[in-house]
């Protein structure tokens, strides 16, 4: 006999581990600049090409910019590309390609040109496409403009090129950033004089392109050699200006190679302690042309650093031992190693440094909340990532709430994403001042790191005045709230059948957590006519009843529970003698509402194959190209199509609601949300 229960205790999950919510690294036709970065990410992360030198971003702007998007994706990939790049998978490529199988499960063998339009594809063929002519790949911006040439797009401007990626450098992708950073530079005999200048300027370049502040970012630097001297510390100066000078003032010592002294001065001294009011995420970039004295003891002390939370970089130049350095560099290591041949080549990873450096890891333990963090008082965006490392101990997870001052805030969460972003994503929420976002977080099955992304713009709005001190904040809430459905057979825990479900819920639901969506990656579902609860299944078919707390509802798109956006349309909007006279439906866009100057209401059809424009108040021709709501749209938030002062609520079927955004607002379907 099979025994049906319901469990109740209280709370929101949100998407299954192995399945991302959102992912358009994998979107066919997908050119966002999020795509590009996510699929970069993923590749570089994978180590398919690691050590790129930013090539693959510019490579994707000018292929964009000079070849009419036809086929090949966003790389451009061309039928004889591909081609290549298979054949070479048997041959040079064997060990490259089977990489990609195990990590993306992609046979690069079988990919067709019509599968090169998902970013992902096109841009693991590319780097596949590298590796097999364009090896090593140049470090400079005009010697890859010139392979690019050479290799990719004969009729490509090598000109054009480095403008192109001048253009891309000057985006501030570092804005703001909360970090700690340590320059750990050999100032040993090997080195001289002349390229210990070198190391001293790269410094400065890098610090030029970062804000520097008390809550923003320090920089500290040690010099060392059989000796260690901590030059300066941090917070000890807090503009850029005092920093670039304390750099140059840096002398050179000579001696031998001591590294694991100088990692440990660093770990007692540099980054032991902390007066700063906001969490920062700890950033050390090691840079040495020899070998340490002892390479387990280097290691050993690069890992104590690590397992306080300290990302390492670490730079060879000319001939280091490379087993050392790639050991003691943070995970995944193939990113975190540099090799160069020359100190004249450390001019040119100026960008990738900084830019890995600002997305280096601010480490919450324990579910410490993150407090008085600062949005920048300009108007650039600036990206924290955070890992959440210990899950709070609750029976069933945790609430993330962001509170934000004078500001804006879109939160991206997943726990099998190291830096989810709008391309890639499982949790998603947006906070503004008057509207704080949660993330409501399932415990995972066993420990795991929890990975958010913050990206916070200051308010700009000249309807209110100055505020002086834009900032965020993050909390950690355990919660014990869900509805869960189990069926139990023989004292055993079972899979439900539709007909469990049924006898249960009632006999018009349908079982969701079937092996046919659980392969398509659908793991949450709307309850039928009731928006504030939603289904949740897991990877093995098990499903959870989710109820939204208090006035929430279910917004499908973003897989959790959201405040209600907007207002609701009145059914019986007329009132004697008041104008205007005409006002939308509340349940359909191919009808209106007249009303008398004696409040009398009537429903008006459009005549047929037109809906009503509240803009101008008349029935006009929808765009053929546009549908409203459909049999899988339930739960879905739509824009109205042809008036961003509204927006549509799918419900069940080809049901659904007009809704209007208050305060002049307009709906922005990319957030999900009404916004100024």
């Amino acid at each position: 006999m099979t025994i049906k229960y319901l469990l109740f205790v209280i709370s929101c999950l949100g998407v299954a581990r192995h399945a991302y919510a959102v992912d358009l690294t994998l979107k066919s036709g997908e050119t966002s600049n999020a795509a590009i970065d996510a699929t970069i990410k993923k590749i570089r992360d994978n180590c398919i090409l690691a050590q790129d030198y930013f090539f693959l971003k510019r490579l994707s702007v000018a292929q964009m910019n000079s070849i009419a998007a036809t086929t090949g994706g966003i790389w451009r990939v061309t039928n004889t590309e591909l081609t290549k790049v298979q054949d070479a998978c048997n041959s040079k490529l064997k060990t490259n390609c089977s990489q990609v199988k195990t990590v993306f499960n992609v046979d690069v063998s079988t990919l067709t040109m019509s599968d090169l339009q998902k970013p992902l594809y096109s841009g693991l063929v590319m780097s596949l496409l590298i590796l097999n002519s364009m090896l090593p790949v140049p470090l400079q911006k005009a010697k890859q403009a010139q392979s690019w040439k050479t290799h990719i797009n004969s009729n490509g401007d090598t000109t054009d090129f480095v403008t192109w990626s001048n253009e891309l450098e000057q985006l501030d992708d570092c804005a703001g950033a909360q970090m700690d950073l340590l320059f750990l530079i050999d100032s040993s005999g090997s080195v001289g004089k002349d390229n210990f200048i070198k190391t001293l300027a790269f410094l400065n370049n890098i610090v030029s392109t970062l804000d520097i502040g008390e809550e923003e970012t320090r920089v500290a630097v040690i010099r060392f050699s059989d000796f260690s001297i901590v030059s300066f510390n941090l917070g000890k100066y807090s503009t850029k200006t005092a920093v670039t000078s304390a750099i140059n003032a840096i002398y050179y010592d000579g001696g031998l190679t001591y590294t694991d002294l100088a990692l440990d001065l660093a770990r007692t001294d540099i980054f032991a302690t902390t007066t700063r009011k906001s969490i920062a995420a700890k950033v050390l970039v090691l840079l040495t042309d020899g070998r340490s004295r002892s390479e387990a003891k280097t290691v050993a002390a690069a890992k104590k650093l690590k397992d306080m939370g300290v990302t390492i970089f670490t730079i060879g130049v000319v001939n280091p031992r490379k087993s050392e350095l790639m050991a003691s560099a943070s995970e995944p290591n193939c990113t975190h190693f540099i090799d160069l041949k020359s100190y004249d080549d450390i001019d040119f990873i100026v960008k990738e440094i900084k830019t890995e450096t600002c997305k280096a890891v601010l480490i919450a333990e324990n579910g410490v909340d993150l407090s008085n963090n600062p949005i920048p008082k300009t108007n650039k965006p600036k990206e924290q990532v955070v890992d959440v490392t210990k899950t709070i101990q609750s029976n069933s997870g945790t609430i993330i709430t962001v509170s934000v001052q004078c500001g804006e805030v879109t939160v991206y969460g997943a726990y099998n994403n190291s830096q989810p972003s709008l391309a890639s994503y499982d949790y998603m929420t947006n906070a503004t001042d008057t509207n704080p976002g949660k993330l409501y977080i399932v415990k995972p099955t066993y420990p795991s790191t929890f990975h958010l992304t913050i990206i916070s713009r200051r308010r700009i709005d000249p309807r209110i005045s100055t505020c002086h001190n834009p900032q965020y904040n993050v909390s950690f809430e355990a919660t014990d709230a869900s509805i869960k459905v189990k069926c139990a057979q023989n004292n055993k825990e079972v899979l439900c059948s539709s007909d469990d479900l049924k006898d249960v819920l009632g006999k018009n639901i349908q079982y969701p957590c079937t092996s046919e969506t659980r392969q398509k990656g659908q793991f949450f579902f709307p309850y039928p006519n009731q928006a504030g609860k939603y289904f949740a299944c897991d990877s093995t078919g098990k499903l959870t009843i989710v109820l939204c707390v208090g006035k929430e509802i279910f917004i499908a798109p973003l897989k959790t529970c959201k405040p209600v956006q907007g207002i609701a349309l009145p059914p019986k909007p007329c009132i004697y003698n008041q104008t205007p006279f005409y006002f939308p439906h509340p349940e359909t866009l191919s009808k209106f509402i007249q009303c008398s100057q004696w409040g009398q209401m009537f429903e008006m059809p459009c005549p047929p194959g037109l809906s009503w424009n509240p803009s101008i108040m008349t029935c006009v021709t929808l765009d053929p190209s546009v549908s409203v709501c459909g049999a899988n749209t339930n739960g879905q938030f739509q824009p109205h199509p042809l008036n961003s002062t509204y927006f549509i609520v799918c419900g069940a079927g080809t049901d659904y609601r007009l809704r209007m955004c208050e305060n002049c607002q307009t709906w922005d379907q990319t957030k999900i949300q009404c916004v100024t």
